[in-house]
C-alpha cells in the first residue's frame, strides 16, 4: 500500500510506502515531538517566569522588537508560560508523525530500491 503525494500544486511529489516501519516511525515521531516541544521551548528561554536573560528567546525578542501581539515571540512566550494545550499537542504530534513517517518511508524505499 502506498500513500501518494504526487498531485501537489507545484507538480512534484513522492510516494510513501505504508508499512509497519513507516507507521511505527510515525507513531514514535508524533509522541516524541509532542513530548519534546515544551522542553525545547524551555531550553530556548520561553519559561513560565518569562523570557530567560541571555537565551535564544531574549535574542529573538531584541531582534524582532517591537514584538507584535500574536507574533512569533509572543506566541512562543505564551506557550512557554501556559503550555501547548490540547490543540498544540495535536499539531505538534501530527507534524512529528508526518515528518518521521515520511522519513522512515523514504529510507525504507531507498533501501529496497538499492537491493533490487
Amino acid at each position: 500500500m502506498w500513500f501518494s503525494l504526487n498531485h501537489g500544486p507545484l507538480g512534484f511529489g513522492f510516494d510513501i510506502p505504508v508499512t509497519p516501519r513507516t507507521v511505527g516511525g510515525a507513531l514514535v515521531g508524533g509522541v516524541v515531538t509532542a513530548a519534546a516541544a515544551p522542553v525545547i521551548l524551555g531550553v530556548a528561554g520561553f519559561t513560565g517566569a518569562g523570557i530567560t536573560a541571555g537565551s535564544l528567546g531574549a535574542f529573538m525578542m531584541s531582534a524582532l522588537a517591537p514584538t507584535a501581539v500574536g507574533g512569533l515571540v509572543a506566541t512562543l512566550q505564551s506557550v512557554g508560560a501556559a503550555g501547548l494545550g490540547y490543540g498544540g499537542y495535536l499539531v505538534a504530534g501530527i507534524a512529528g508523525a508526518v515528518v518521521t513517517g515520511g522519513t522512515v518511508g523514504a529510507i525504507c524505499e531507498n533501501s529496497n530500491s538499492k537491493r533490487n
